[in-house]
């Protein structure tokens, strides 16, 4: 009869080996990912405090040198 693979020495060390890199793995894609988020959120943050600064030097700048938008006219395209 041949040995049960559950119950050999050298399956069950292989077993948990591949267990435990497979833990190990999702750790380090955990924390890659969580890294990857809060490198977001700081680009979010910077973003916003540029649109503001952005904003507070329109606000800051005379009415004659703010331009308002201007709608532009569609050329009609030709058959």
């Amino acid at each position: 009869m041949g040995r049960s693979g559950s119950n050999n020495p050298e399956d069950l060390s292989q077993a948990n080996f591949l267990h435990e890199s497979h833990e190990i793995n999702e750790r380090l894609e955990y924390n890659k990912n969580f890294k990857l988020l809060e490198e977001r959120e700081t680009i979010i943050k910077d973003n916003q405090a540029a649109i503001q600064a952005i904003e507070k030097s329109w606000h800051m700048e005379e009415p004659s040198q703010v331009q308002e938008p201007q709608d532009i006219e569609e050329v009609p395209s030709s058959p």
